[in-house]
């Protein structure tokens, strides 16, 4: 009788399992209809490359660099290898750790089958390998949704499960990085410490070696996945404590079942022994610290908690306000629940605390805390059981609109984060609120994001206008140190009485060490370097280079060494030459960070230095921004002087925010970008031109080439290649070439279109021509190569 009771109970749970079944074909719906296109790109990079250099190249040490190089260009993976340590002795070390690829091996395994057995390459990277890395993400979220239902299921009826699980999938940022979101480890992570919770109830419950090794286990496996993670452990040890006396409790408990504690003790051992392995192979050592950039770190002795939990910029609460109701949950456990109150505040706390003291990380709404909702997602059902269980009506309804409201918000506000509406990192109070509900954006909404900042090295200083110009130091080298003296020339020297001369014996020039809060008080400055060279010898043979960095503890960062025979800098031996670069400061770690700037020779060259200049640009506020370059010249450069005028752009170099945030990495026909159209951002970057120089041409010919990435068929997803004649503001002649007219149009490559129109019949010198592409479609497609070029005037 017992068992056909227990049985029923099992079978009206139907509740939850329906949520779970909705969450299912969310998941696929969402994943699937919006295929990421650089599956494995930037951190991806790094924590699943094991797989594919040690099952396919044999190279886990990465002896072979070139072939991450080639995969990474084939696949535009990234623009810089920071995924990777290089070693003195040669080989490169993974900076991430082993346990999201060991997760993944199975997928990707069958992704190799597939890829063997097709015409795709195998080689780790290629579309059934993608396929395969999207669907175990899938898998790997629905388990862990799974076990937090049954954890779930131990403390409250099916029915509030059903509700708890609802609200937190899509009412919390999870829901992004599950469904449309970023392809990180978070949600893997989430996993496992569901699955750790779960083995922690079970043990506790009936004692038995399976469930004390498995967890043994996944603890250590889950400090192999991110190493922080071991907190981890304090989920089984505090479990069931409740005061000092529970605590001793505990601990006697503990000692009774020793074998069990030796079991999991040893699994540990094993969960973490694959990363050990590894080290050990690659860099002779057990143990390997390859997170040794000096720009990101733990700052333990200055956590900031506000800006983690309520900042505008990435906040917690602010992106994932839900959340809040977990946090106010811990009281309530406290109270109604003690016995699991002091592992989830453990464990929440430490995880906050180690967020708040990280220095450096990109992401919607602090994502590193998204692994730590398996244990929040508790707090979070208390809270929300508390609230309902009021006896006001009122207290349910304003909660229940609260919650709508928190869900319908949620959703759309991971719709703008996709369009790129909401920026990942760079957004600032006012930006939020100028975008707030909206479904579009203009260049002065964009305008209040903070900075922009390059992943790939490269930098341009476009906009000084909106910038206050101060000297931050000049060195003119007049005053010799005793200490090498010897080394400065009063015969060679730009002015002055002394130059610093630089030789195989002296290599680095003399520099002034300044803190970055003695450069500005502002978040970033540009600083403009330049310096007076003057190169002696063989100009093949030279090799010297101006180096700016910032340095922390000793370590430099943001590292750049201009070369100064690079050819904007036209250098000509035997005479003073000036050298100027444009660098954008870094986010310093430390205020106390020191800037140095010094000149590098790393050849045998002798070469003078003089009069090195620090100046900085520190932006002003809005409304002292005055002398905004006008339209006319921004486009002189771009005026026709020529008969056979001919423009190219790659999106390689854009000059404003708007634009560059729109820049895509996904796929690209030449250099590192394309340009990602959307329903936001619908005009492209193009040609605009004034046509004064040959308003007397006749029968000029424009002929405009454009390639395009279309991701849906065109009829899904139009857009049209313009040819525009203007004058006064109006169209005087208008052409378009619409991509559902092109039948041989293919999706998922690049596809060459070409354009053309004649020049109207009469022309003025104000009239203008513009080329660009609009896009017409709410799905997004890629842009690269747009050129122009002017035939047959006469």
């Amino acid at each position: 009788m017992y068992t056909m009771k227990n049985s029923m109970k099992r079978f009206t749970n139907y509740k939850s399992l329906i949520v779970l079944l909705v969450i299912v074909f969310s998941l696929f719906h969402l994943r699937l209809n919006n295929f990421p296109g650089n599956v494995f790109a930037y951190d991806t990079f790094g924590f699943y490359s094991y797989l594919p250099s040690l099952i396919i190249n044999g190279d886990i040490g990465l002896t072979d660099f070139s072939k991450i190089e080639q995969v990474a260009q084939t696949y535009n993976l990234t623009p810089t290898f920071y995924q990777f340590t290089g070693m003195p002795e040669g080989g490169w070390v993974i900076r991430f750790f082993s346990g999201i690829s060991i997760l993944f091996l199975p997928f990707f395994l069958f992704g190799h089958l597939f890829a063997l057995n097709s015409s795709f390459p195998a080689d780790g990277y290629s579309l059934p390998y993608q396929w395969s890395f999207v669907l175990g993400g899938i898998f790997y979220t629905i388990m862990a949704l799974w076990f937090a239902r049954k954890t779930l299921q131990r403390f409250f009826s099916d029915g509030w499960t059903a509700l708890i699980l609802a609200l937190f999938f899509f009412g919390s940022n999870f829901f992004f990085f599950s469904t449309i979101g970023n392809k990180i480890p978070h949600v893997i992570v989430f996993f496992e410490y569901a699955v750790i919770i779960w083995l922690t109830i079970l043990w506790h419950d009936k004692k038995k070696m399976l469930h004390a090794g498995l967890l043994g286990f996944f603890i250590g496996f889950i400090s192999i996945s991110r190493s922080s993670e071991i907190i981890s452990v304090f989920i089984p040890l505090l479990w069931g404590v409740t005061s000092w006396n529970s605590a001793k409790e505990k601990l006697r408990m503990l000692w009774e079942q020793k074998k069990h504690v030796l079991l999991f003790a040893m699994m540990a051992i094993v969960g973490v022994l694959p990363q050990i392995f590894y080290w050990k192979t690659v860099t002779g050592s057990f143990v390997f610290n390859a997170y040794n950039d000096p720009q990101s770190g733990l700052n333990l002795l200055s956590p900031d908690f506000i800006k983690v939990l309520f900042g505008f910029r990435k906040g917690l609460f602010i992106y994932s306000p839900l959340m809040f109701f977990a946090y106010l949950g811990l009281i309530v456990i406290y109270f109604k629940k003690r016995e699991i109150f002091w592992p989830i505040l453990v464990v929440i706390f430490i995880n906050t605390y180690l967020i708040a003291s990280f220095s450096s990380l990109v992401s919607y709404g602090w994502r590193a805390f998204v692994q730590s909702y398996a244990v929040l997602i508790l707090p979070l059902g208390f809270f929300i059981h508390l609230v309902y269980s009021s006896r006001k009506m009122m207290i349910k309804l304003l909660f229940s609109v609260l919650l709508v409201g928190i869900v319908l918000l949620n959703i759309f506000q991971s719709w703008q984060v996709f369009v790129g509406i909401i920026d990942g990192s760079r957004m600032t109070k006012d930006y939020y609120f100028a975008t707030f509900g909206k479904t579009s954006v203009t260049d002065e909404d964009r305008d209040l994001l903070l900075i922009s900042r390059s992943f790939t090295g490269e930098e341009s200083f476009t906009d000084e206008y909106k910038h206050k110009r101060e000297l931050v130091y000049k060195l003119d080298f007049e005053r010799p140190n005793s200490n090498d003296q010897e080394h400065y020339s009063r015969n060679i020297r730009h002015s002055g009485k002394f130059a610093v001369r630089l030789d195989s014996t002296f290599i680095y020039s003399p520099g002034k060490t300044v803190r970055y809060n003695e450069i500005t008080d502002e978040y970033y400055a540009w600083l403009r370097v330049s310096a007076y060279v003057y190169p002696t010898g063989n100009y093949d043979d030279l090799a010297a280079s101006l180096v700016v960095h910032f340095d922390h503890k000793g370590a430099p960062y943001k590292y750049r060494a201009f070369d100064i025979k690079d050819k904007r800098f036209n250098l000509k031996m035997n005479q003073w030459n000036k050298i100027t670069v444009d660098y954008l400061t870094p986010e310093v770690r430390l205020k106390s960070n020191n800037l140095k700037v010094y000149l590098w020779l790393r050849s045998k060259n002798t070469i003078y230095l003089d009069d090195l200049t620090v100046e900085a640009f520190e932006p002003l506020p809005k409304d002292e921004i005055s002398n905004e370059p006008q339209e006319d010249e921004i486009n002189k450069a771009d005026e026709l002087s020529q008969e056979n005028f001919i423009y190219n752009n790659s999106f390689e170099e854009l000059g404003n925010e708007w634009d560059k945030a729109h820049q895509s990495s996904e796929y690209a026909v030449t250099g590192q970008y394309s340009m990602k159209m959307d329903s936001v951002y619908i005009y492209s970057p193009g040609l605009k031109v004034n046509l004064q120089d040959i308003e007397n041409k006749k029968n000029c010919k424009v002929e405009a080439k454009i390639s395009v990435f279309p991701m849906f068929p065109a009829s899904e997803n139009p857009g049209s290649f313009v040819i525009n004649f203007k004058r006064d503001g109006q169209n005087i002649q208008y052409s378009s070439l619409n991509l559902e007219d092109i039948p041989e149009l293919k999706t998922y490559e690049w596809n060459t279109i070409a354009h053309t129109a004649t020049f109207p019949d009469s022309l003025l010198a104000s009239d203008k021509l513009e080329v660009y592409y609009w896009h017409r479609g709410k799905e997004k497609i890629l842009l690269d190569d747009l050129k122009v070029e002017l035939k047959s005037c006469k």
